[in-house]
């Protein structure tokens, strides 16, 4: 600072002075965040029905990144159909992906199709080329978000890490074939 005020005519000191003001002054700010109330995740609510799918999937990510996947489901509502899903997310990785993923929703399937999101993991099986994924599935409106179900995976692809974890949000939609749709 002090050598600052040989400089004070400079726009380079003045602007450097400012910046060291409101960095000192940076620290007097109150951060709060709003307490939370209730419970974040609550369990689903049509306990009754179950719905399996299963598909392909792929992904490609640097740190930001875009997933997709086609695969059949089928319900005990009954109802079965196949589907079609876009995502975008963040990962703590780099790297694309191809797998086949079986997804277990605890609900009708209109709690598979439409908007949700996911926080999962992804791990490489070390020697074997393969890799495994998991994730857990909520609905989007919340808090308190309602759980889904998960999908579970086994794929090939390349990364620069081994482990990573992700955050997704996805879009699916349905086309029943056959059955009585959404109870």
């Amino acid at each position: 600072m002090e050598a600052l005020v040989g400089l004070s005519h400079s726009p380079t000191s003045k602007l450097l002075k400012d910046l060291l003001d409101v960095c000192r002054g940076a620290h007097r700010i109150p951060i709060t965040l709003p307490p939370l109330t209730g419970p974040l995740v609550k369990l689903p609510t049509k306990l009754q029905y179950l719905t399996a799918a299963v598909g392909l999937s792929g992904s490609a990510c640097a740190f930001i990144g875009a997933t997709g996947g086609v695969g059949v489901y089928g319900s005990n509502l009954p109802e079965y159909g196949t589907y079609a899903t876009l995502g975008a997310g963040f990962w703590t990785n780099m790297g694309i992906s191809n797998s086949v993923v079986v997804t277990y929703i605890i609900g009708p399937p209109s709690s598979f199709g439409g908007l949700s999101w996911g926080v999962g993991i992804d791990a490489d099986i070390p020697g074997v080329g393969l890799g495994l994924s998991g994730m857990a599935l909520f609905g989007i409106s919340g808090p308190p978000f309602e759980f889904l179900g998960m999908a579970c995976g086994v794929g090939v692809g390349i990364s620069v890490l081994p482990v990573d974890v992700t955050i997704q949000v996805s879009q699916t939609t349905l086309n029943r074939t056959a059955g009585k749709g959404t109870p």
